[in-house]
């Protein structure tokens, strides 16, 4: 009688997993083939009649060239975010741009030089770096 019951469960079990595989069948198709690419629509692509982007005049009330800009953007940028461990108090960008633009040098450029030589040195007496006279020169 075992043999029986077993055999009644094993045929239940069978049909149950074939009606699964016939939901994983479903009359649901997809079709992977793709139309033409002319009939695609890409909105940033297809507009052709899109006006031409007018930008404002670059600003001209900083007294530096150009082409010092970026430099000076590079070391505010660096000099600023590392106010705390370099010990200098924040200074504007225009009053640094106004200091890189004297010929003589000013309290805000000796500051700053004088903070990132103090850091450089904190870093050495931290790592116990010793210089010798032959390294120095």
């Amino acid at each position: 009688m075992a043999g029986k019951t077993g055999g009644v469960e094993n045929e239940e079990v069978k049909a149950e997993e074939e009606e699964e595989e016939d939901d994983d069948d479903s009359d649901v198709s997809f079709d992977l083939s793709h139309e033409d690419e002319e009939t695609i629509i890409c909105p940033w692509i297809e507009e052709d009649d899109v006006p031409q982007l007018l930008l404002p005049r670059p600003c001209h009330d900083l007294i530096v060239s150009f082409n010092l800009l970026m430099d000076l953007i590079q070391v505010y940028e660096t000099v600023t975010t590392y106010y705390r461990l370099i010990q200098i108090t924040p200074f504007l960008f225009e009053d640094f741009c106004a200091a890189m633009r004297v010929e003589s040098t000013t309290k805000l450029v000796a500051d700053i030089h004088i903070a990132l030589l103090k850091a450089l040195l904190r870093d050495d007496e931290e790592q116990q770096t010793l210089y010798a006279v032959t390294e120095t020169s």
